[in-house]
C-alpha cells in the first residue's frame, strides 16, 4: 500500500534517538581520524565504517525515519564503502581459490592500501555529516510528500506526454539520420539529464495521486531507460532507474525486511542489466567468433566490473597520494574545477577535462591506452594533484557540507526540490568520476532541468490555469 507521508515522529522516536546517533557520529569521528591519518590498517577500519552504516540504517528504520534514503551525503559514502571496499574484497576472498583472478595482478596491491584508506575515511567522515543531518532531523517531522500540486492533472499529463516524445525522438535519432549529427548529439546530452527530471516528476504526481497511475509512469520509465541504453546510455539509465526505485521505497512504508528484498532484487536485476549494456555496446564479444563459453564470458564481465574496475580504481588513487600528498598547497590552485563551468563558445582554448587516458598511464602503469579504456582516481584524486593532502581535505570538505545542502533540500523540500535532488542522483552518486567533472556535470545538468523545474512550480501552474 502507498502511504502519502511518512509516520509522525513522536517523543519517544525523538528521545530515543538522540543517544545511539551521537554515539555513531563520534564513532565515525575516531574512525574518519585514524584510518585517514594512517593509525588504523583499512582492514580494521573496513569492518568499522561497515559496521557504523548498519547501525545508522537500523536506528533510522527504528526511528521511522528513514532519512538516509533521501541524503546524497549518506547515499554517496555508502557507495564509496560497497562499490570500492567492501565489494571487491568480498569477490577476491570467496573466489581467488576457484577463479584465475590474474587479470593485472598488480592492482591487487590496492587491498589494504592507502587508497582504501582515504575512501574508508572519506565513507566515514560522510556517515558524520549524515549523523548531525539525522540528529537535526530528529526534532521535527520530515515532511514526506507535498500537498496534491496539480489537482487537473495537467501537468502531469503534459509531462507524461513530453517524456514518452522525447523518448521516441531519441530513439529515431540515435538509430537513424533523421535528425542530423549536430540534432543527435546535442541530444545525447541533454535528453538524460531532462528525462531524470521529468520521470522523477511523474512518479511524485502518482504517489501523490495526481490523476496519473503508478503503472503508466512505471511502463514508461521502462520504455525510455530501454531507449537509453539501446543508445550506449552507459550507467546513467541504471542509475535513474535507480533514482526512481529510492524515491518510490522513500514514500511508501516498507519494513526493513521488503527493504533488504528490495535492495537484493536490485542487485540482480543490475546484474542482468549489466549484461544487457554490454551485449549492446560489445555485441561481437558474445558472438561466435568468440570461442569462450557463454558462462565464462558473464564470468569474466562480472570480475571485471565488480573486482577488477574498483581495485584498479583504487591502486590509481594510492600512486596519486603517494606521488602528491606532499605537494605545495597554494590556494590559486583550488579553483582548478571552477574552469569548467565556463562554456566552450566563451572559452574556445578551454582544456579537455576527460583526462581518464592521462591517468591510465601516469598513475596506473599503463603504458599504451587504447581510445576505449580510461582509467578512473576517484572524486578523491584530482584535489590531492593540486595541492597535496591539504587539498583533499578542503575539498572533500567541501563536497560533503554541498552534499549535506542537498540533503537538506530533500527532507525539508517536499515535492519538486525533493525530486530535483532525485533527479540528479546519477551524477552526484558517480564516486568514481574526477572531481571537476563531478561538478561541472551536477551543474551542468542541473541547468537543462531548470525550465522543466520552473514549468512544473505551482505558480506557474496556476498563471496557466487562471
Amino acid at each position: 500500500m502507498i502511504g502519502s507521508e511518512h509516520p509522525p515522529v513522536t517523543e519517544r522516536y525523538t528521545g530515543g534517538m538522540a543517544p545511539p546517533q551521537t554515539a555513531i557520529i563520534c564513532l565515525a569521528v575516531g574512525l574518519a581520524v585514524t584510518v585517514g591519518a594512517d593509525v588504523l590498517t583499512p582492514s580494521y577500519a573496513r569492518i568499522g565504517v561497515m559496521l557504523l552504516f548498519g547501525a545508522q540504517i537500523w536506528l533510522e528504520q527504528r526511528c521511522s525515519r528513514r532519512l538516509f534514503l533521501m541524503s546524497p551525503v549518506f547515499l554517496l559514502a555508502l557507495v564509496g564503502l560497497v562499490a570500492f571496499t567492501l565489494l571487491p574484497n568480498a569477490i577476491y576472498t570467496a573466489l581467488q581459490p576457484f577463479h584465475d583472478l590474474t587479470y593485472r595482478p598488480i592492482v591487487l596491491a590496492y587491498f589494504g592500501s592507502r587508497g582504501e584508506g582515504l575512501i574508508l575515511a572519506f565513507c566515514a567522515a560522510g556517515l558524520v555529516v549524515h549523523g548531525i543531518l539525522a540528529l537535526i532531523a530528529s526534532s521535527r517531522t520530515a515532511p514526506a510528500i507535498s500537498r496534491n500540486p496539480d489537482p487537473r492533472g495537467g501537468k502531469a499529463r503534459t509531462a507524461y506526454g513530453l517524456s514518452g516524445t522525447l523518448g521516441f525522438m531519441f530513439l529515431a535519432a540515435t538509430h537513424t539520420d533523421l535528425f542530423g549529427a549536430t540534432a543527435t548529439n546535442l541530444m545525447r546530452t541533454g535528453v538524460a539529464p531532462i528525462q531524470a527530471f521529468l520521470l522523477l516528476y511523474l512518479l511524485h504526481c502518482a504517489l501523490d495521486r495526481s490523476r496519473i497511475g503508478l503503472v503508466p509512469v512505471v511502463l514508461l520509465i521502462v520504455f525510455n531507460l530501454t531507449v537509453m541504453v539501446l543508445a550506449h546510455g552507459g550507467k546513467i539509465p541504471v542509475l535513474i532507474g535507480m533514482a526512481a526505485g529510492l524515491y518510490y521505497i522513500a514514500h511508501t512504508r516498507v519494513s526493513y525486511t521488503a527493504l533488504t528484498k528490495a535492495v537484493l532484487a536490485f542487485a540482480v536485476v543490475l546484474v542482468i542489466v549489466m549484461q544487457f549494456i554490454h551485449l549492446v555496446r560489445e555485441p561481437e564479444y558474445y558472438g561466435p567468433s568468440n570461442e569462450i563459453a557463454f558462462t565464462q564470458k558473464i564470468g569474466k564481465l562480472f570480475f571485471r566490473k565488480m573486482l577488477w574496475r574498483q581495485a584498479e580504481t583504487g591502486y590509481c588513487l594510492s600512486n596519486v597520494f603517494a606521488a602528491h600528498k606532499d605537494d605545495r598547497f597554494e590556494l590559486p590552485n583550488q579553483t582548478f574545477w571552477v574552469k569548467i563551468l565556463i562554456p566552450r563558445a566563451v572559452w574556445p582554448e578551454k582544456p579537455n577535462f576527460s583526462l581518464g587516458g592521462r591517468y591510465a598511464t601516469v598513475y596506473c602503469g599503463m603504458d599504451y591506452v587504447s581510445n576505449s579504456h580510461s582509467a578512473s582516481i576517484t572524486l578523491l584524486g584530482q584535489p590531492v594533484i593540486h595541492g597535496g593532502a591539504p587539498a583533499l581535505l578542503l575539498h572533500g570538505a567541501f563536497l560533503l557540507v554541498f552534499l549535506c545542502g542537498a540533503g537538506a533540500v530533500a527532507v525539508w523540500g517536499p515535492g519538486l526540490p525533493r525530486v530535483a535532488v532525485f533527479a540528479l542522483l546519477p551524477w552526484w552518486i558517480d564516486f568514481d568520476q574526477d572531481f571537476a567533472l563531478y561538478m561541472g556535470n551536477m551543474i551542468k545538468f542541473g541547468t537543462f532541468m531548470l525550465p522543466f523545474l520552473l514549468l512544473a512550480m505551482d505558480r506557474t501552474c496556476r498563471r496557466s490555469e487562471n
